[in-house]
């Protein structure tokens, strides 16, 4: 039998948020709805895919005004660590906070591979 696509959406979640330094993730839309999450406590969920929408709007708009190709991910730093968006398909990103120590060549193979198998699953 089947895994119901919503079980399997958590567990890649869950298995992403197990790498260490990151502190969580979600799948949300390009047009800015959460479809689900293992975010931290303080990260607010109903914001984070507006956040994310607008996010890729800007980098989308950064990407084709420098001649840089179709969008794949932006990663966004700050003092506490890193935010970083990734194509899943052209509908969906998955969205990764890590801490500042991160060590973001695992976490970049690990999320890639996620989004992969994430999007063989909402196929």
């Amino acid at each position: 039998m089947m895994e119901p696509k919503d079980e399997l959406i958590n567990r890649k979640l869950e298995e992403l948020r197990s790498v260490p330094g990151v502190e969580g993730c979600a799948l949300v839309t390009v047009g800015g709805l959460l479809i689900s999450s293992s975010l931290p406590g303080k990260v607010p969920e109903d914001e984070v895919a507006a956040i994310c929408a607008a996010a890729l709007n800007v980098a989308k708009k950064i990407n084709s005004g420098l001649y840089r190709g179709d969008f794949e991910m932006e990663i966004v730093k700050g003092s506490r660590g890193y935010a970083i968006l990734m194509n899943v398909d052209t509908e969906t990103l998955l969205v990764t906070l890590t801490d500042k120590d991160a060590l973001l060549g695992q976490v970049f193979i690990e999320a890639r591979r996620i989004a992969r198998e994430l999007a063989e699953a909402l196929a």
